[in-house]
This record gives structure tokens, C-alpha cells and sequence, in this order.
């Protein structure tokens, strides 16, 4: 009975245990079970040393991870954590906190943590059998985490070079053949081909754990049914992981050449994934990518020029002196939206998106969009600050209103259009084809 199960939720600031669920040996009543009843002690070890984690990072203050961790709620369950009037399980609901985050992001890299955690009973609870009293739970059954269902990892070597790779493949069964909604309306089936959208993760999430480029950021609100939808219904998705970072140029791993080492082994997956996968329309492949990854989605269109259906990149540091003419040229001829905030810290936006913006203009690029956060702060009203206001975040961080499909104004503050329609970048993308240059700036 020592076992227990966690319950954990991608967001914006990677994936965080928000319910532990605890068997009981016997079933107790919804008004036996309160929040004081129970303590939860948590220790953060780093898988890769066994270390207790320091906390560490851009946004927190020196000393050990590890303390209790408070108990919002409690409640008789079942095995999953459904709330039941009695239930054999007693389930725990925990707060958003970096005790209960499966990772430590240290700016330049992510590194899995192992959240080892004791639930300890405080008080007694009356069963059908008599009182249930001295429970400890200290060791991790499994844990479910919803918003990774239908992804699956790979990997491939080519050009003497490794890549891992994560996949989400829809459900294509429940795409044929939608449910109704709450209204009895039904969706009209989704049978042709689908999109592929490939996303490059930025320079804290490389190394050999495809899944860390996964949750390391909200990069699962792709294969979630906001952006899915916007996509034209459901789509593919691929996030490759660079072992060191897409700007190696096989001299420095994060120089200004504007070269990569990882494009051809990087194209060969694409082709690779898309040939295995019949349903994925070639002639949709959107690629995006925040960061190190910005500029990994730029250089690939470059690249393979009319390839790609659409680019988003955010915060992509293709500095100003390789913005040649060539570049430049090429660039204006695919449909690409830049995302970029004001103050970013660790990637200028002067010496990168805005003389690139200028260019492109200049050169009469036809459909590339340019959204200019003036600051980054939270925009789904779930985090604010000690007055209640939205909390801010560091201005580098604009793959937070990517992800939460709140990227939809050009760079003059207007509501980017396709067809005379107001778009997000993730609708905006879902309509593009090939070889086909979209409508309007």
C-alpha cells in the first residue's frame, strides 16, 4: 500500500504534478477526507547525478529543492483520481510549484528531475471496516499525464550525426468518426490527408531525451485540441532533439556563422516521417521553432526553399550581418511569421527581427507576417503577481502566447488577415500550401 500514483499537467513552464493519488485499504467517505488530513514532503533529485536538485535558474533563489508541498484539496477517488462519494483511493490536489516540476531548466539546458515524494496520514479516517490510520506512501506506481497521450519516440543516425525525435500522431479513428458535442452537434469526419507541423526547441532543451524538448515548454498545446483545431482540425506533430544545439556549426556550438551542422540529418528525418506516415500531406508541412530553434526554422527554409507550406519562428537570432541578399530574397518568397517581444534579453531583437523585418519589406515579401510583443506577461489569467495582475515573464519567453494561440496581430498592432479573415499564426499556418505564396501582408 505504499505506492502511489501522480497526476501531472504540461503548462507553460513545463510539466508539474498537480494530483497525488493514494490506495487505502479500505473506502472512506467524502467527509472523512480533508486536506489537513495528509503532509506531502517532496525531494528533488536530479536523475543524472542522483543529487538533491539546487535551486537554481534565472528565477529562483539559491538552496536545496526539496519541503513540503501544501494541500489544496482531498478527496475520495478512484485509481485515476475521479472523484467519488467514497472511493478506495484518497486523491490530493497539489499547487503549480517547482517541487512538483519534472524538470530544472537551467537557461542552456533541461535536466530531468525525479520527484521523490512521502505522503504521510495526520489523522484518521473512518472506513467500512473500522478506522484507517498510520498510512505512508513513498514510492511512485506510475504517472498519467494526459496531454502526452499519442506521442511516441524515435530516433535516427545519418551524415555521422544522432537525432532523437518525438511524434504525435492524431487520433485518426476518432477524426473519421467525431463525437457529438454537448449540443448534438457533430463535426464533419476528417479522412484526407493531414498537416505536419515540426517543432525545433530552443537551446535549454537539446540532449538525448526527446521527451524534455516535449515538456520542457508548452510545446504540447500543438497536439492540443486548440491548436489541432486551428490547424484545420488535427495534425502531425514532430519535435526533433539536437544533441548540442541547432546553431553547432561544428566549430561552435552556439556561434553566429548562420550555419548548422544538423540540417541534413534534420531534412533526412522529415522525409523519413512523412514517408512512413501516408496520412501526413506533403504539401503541408509547417515548421516552427522558439529561440536557438528560431533560427534553426529560418535556416531550413532557406535552405530547402518551397518546401516548407509555412515558418513560424520565434525569437530566431539570425543576426543582421547574415542577412545577405541572397538570404533575404529567398526568405520573401515563403510564407513566414516572425514573433519577437520588445526587451528580449537574449536575443536583440535589433540586431536580428527588425532589420530582418526591414528587408524582407523592402523586398516585397508577400506573406510574412510580423508579430512585436512591447513585453511578455502572462495571457491565460491562471498566473498573476502579488496585486493580482497579470504576472511577467521574461520578454524572451513569446513561445508562451505561441503555444497558447494568442499570436494574431501584425507588427502596426492590427489583426493579421488570410483572405480577409483574422487569423492566429497556428490558423494562418493550417491554410498555406506549398509552392503557394498566401494573400496579403
Amino acid at each position: 500500500m505504499s505506492k502511489y500514483t501522480t497526476f501531472s499537467l504540461c503548462g507553460d513552464f513545463g510539466s508539474f504534478i498537480s494530483k497525488i493519488i493514494c490506495p487505502l485499504p479500505d473506502e472512506v467517505g467524502f467527509a472523512e477526507v480533508t486536506p489537513d488530513a495528509f503532509n506531502v514532503f517532496v525531494s528533488c533529485v536530479v536523475t543524472e547525478t542522483g543529487d538533491v536538485a539546487q535551486v537554481s535558474g534565472h528565477s529562483e533563489e539559491g538552496g536545496l529543492r526539496e519541503g513540503y508541498l501544501p494541500v489544496t484539496k482531498a478527496y475520495p477517488s478512484n485509481e485515476v483520481g475521479e472523484r467519488r462519494e467514497r472511493g478506495s483511493h484518497v486523491t490530493l490536489e497539489v499547487p503549480e510549484d517547482r517541487l512538483g516540476n519534472h524538470l530544472i531548466d537551467m537557461i542552456v539546458k533541461t535536466c530531468h528531475l525525479d520527484n521523490r515524494i512521502r505522503v504521510t496520514q495526520l489523522k484518521p479516517l473512518s472506513g467500512t471496516r473500522g478506522a484507517v490510520v498510520g498510512q505512508v506512501w513513498d514510492e511512485l506506481d506510475h504517472d498519467i499525464c494526459p496531454q502526452t497521450d499519442g506521442w511516441t519516440t524515435g530516433e535516427i543516425d545519418a551524415h555521422d550525426l544522432h537525432l532523437g525525435y518525438a511524434l504525435f500522431t492524431p487520433d485518426l479513428e476518432a477524426l473519421a468518426n467525431p463525437a457529438s458535442d454537448a449540443f448534438g452537434n457533430k463535426p464533419a469526419p476528417i479522412t484526407g490527408k493531414l498537416p505536419l507541423v515540426i517543432f525545433l526547441h530552443g537551446a535549454g532543451q537539446g540532449g538525448m531525451d526527446p521527451m524534455v524538448a516535449v515538456t520542457g515548454t508548452f510545446t504540447t498545446g500543438i497536439s492540443g485540441p486548440r491548436i489541432q483545431h486551428d490547424l484545420g482540425g488535427g495534425a502531425f506533430v514532430l519535435v526533433p532533439q539536437a544533441p548540442t544545439y541547432w546553431m553547432d556549426d561544428g566549430v561552435e556550438q552556439l556561434g553566429r556563422s548562420n550555419r548548422s551542422i544538423y540540417v541534413p540529418i534534420l531534412k533526412d528525418l522529415i522525409d523519413q516521417v512523412i514517408e512512413q506516415n501516408p496520412r501526413i500531406d506533403a504539401d503541408r508541412v509547417v515548421i516552427s521553432g522558439l529561440s536557438n530553434g528560431g533560427f534553426m526554422t529560418e535556416r531550413m527554409m532557406i535552405d530547402y526553399p518551397h518546401f516548407f507550406s509555412a515558418g513560424i519562428a520565434m525569437c530566431g537570432p539570425l543576426f543582421e550581418e547574415n542577412q545577405t541578399p541572397e538570404v533575404v530574397s529567398s526568405l520573401a518568397q515563403e510564407n513566414l511569421w516572425l514573433v519577437h517581444s520588445k526587451g528580449d534579453e537574449l536575443v536583440d531583437p535589433d540586431q536580428t527581427v527588425l532589420p530582418l523585418y526591414r528587408h524582407l519589406w523592402a523586398a516585397r515579401a508577400e506573406n510574412v507576417h510580423f508579430t512585436y510583443f512591447d513585453h511578455i506577461e502572462d495571457f491565460t489569467g491562471i498566473y498573476k503577481d502579488d496585486r493580482g495582475r497579470p504576472r511577467p515573464f521574461m520578454n524572451h519567453g513569446v513561445w508562451v502566447a505561441t503555444f497558447n494561440d494568442m499570436v494574431m496581430t501584425d507588427v502596426d498592432g492590427t489583426l493579421a488577415t488570410s483572405d480577409g479573415v483574422p487569423v492566429t499564426c497556428w490558423e494562418w499556418a493550417g491554410k498555406q500550401v506549398r509552392g503557394v505564396v498566401g494573400s496579403g501582408r
